[in-house]
This record gives C-alpha cells, structure tokens and sequence, in this order.
C-alpha cells in the first residue's frame, strides 16, 4: 500500500504520516510544490489523499492533475474549512471535482483507515489502538 498525502500543515502531516507508518502503510509527503506533486503523481500509488484547501494552490487542482495521471486512483479530500470557504463546500466540490471520499478535519485514524479499506479493497486495515 502506497500513500500520496498533500497537505500544507506540516504538524498535521508529520502526525497522519507517522500513525500510518506504525501501521506498516508505506506513506509519504508532496512538499508543497508542483514539480514535487508531479514527480509523485508519476510514481505508482494505491491512494491520493490531498487537503482542499491550501495557500499555495487548492486541492481541487492536485485531484484534476491526479485523474490524469491515474483515472481510477482512489482520492480522499480532507478540509477542515478555510477562512472564505467552508470544510462542508470545499469537501463537495472536491467530490464533485473527481474525489473518491471526503472527510472533514479533524477525522479519526480509523475513519481514514475505513475510508481507504472501501476503497481498495485488497487493503486490510490494522488495528487501530
């Protein structure tokens, strides 16, 4: 299992990342540029999981470079809400834009480990203690 995150707070994904690694999920993290987020999107992936919004550019635009990369690629948007939009807006345009599921922030480990489980479903989630 291999996970692309795209997310701008650092805290947040230092945190997500090391959680999913305990559980021997291979993940890493697209520093926040766009040769980095291609260079990923060329490399093979199980899961995108990408917040929406983000001040350097938006979630929807890394889910619309992700679809060309790998049109069947499962696609989790993550937001907890911004200061002009909402989480419950960005996380509907996000579906509408080509995510696979949608979570708001903050979510459990083990909602993100169900959300991946239903959509891979060769993907046998660890015990979440």
């Amino acid at each position: 299992m291999r996970i692309l995150l795209v997310e701008d707070d650092q805290d947040f994904a230092d945190a997500l990342l090391a959680q999913l690694r305990l559980r021997s999920i291979e993940a890493v993290a697209a520093p926040q540029s766009w040769k980095a987020i291609a260079d990923l999107l060329d490399q093979p992936l199980d899961v995108l999981i990408t917040d929406v919004l983000m001040p350097e550019f938006d979630g929807l635009e890394v889910i619309r470079e992700a679809r060309k990369h790998h049109p069947k690629l499962p696609i989790i948007a993550i937001s907890g809400g911004g200061t002009k939009v909402s989480a419950n807006m960005a996380l509907t345009l996000s579906k509408g834009g080509g995510a696979s599921r949608v979570l708001f922030k903050p979510f459990t480990l083990g909602e993100l480990l169900t959300a991946i489980g239903d959509l891979v479903p060769s993907f046998r989630s660890p015990d979440v203690a």
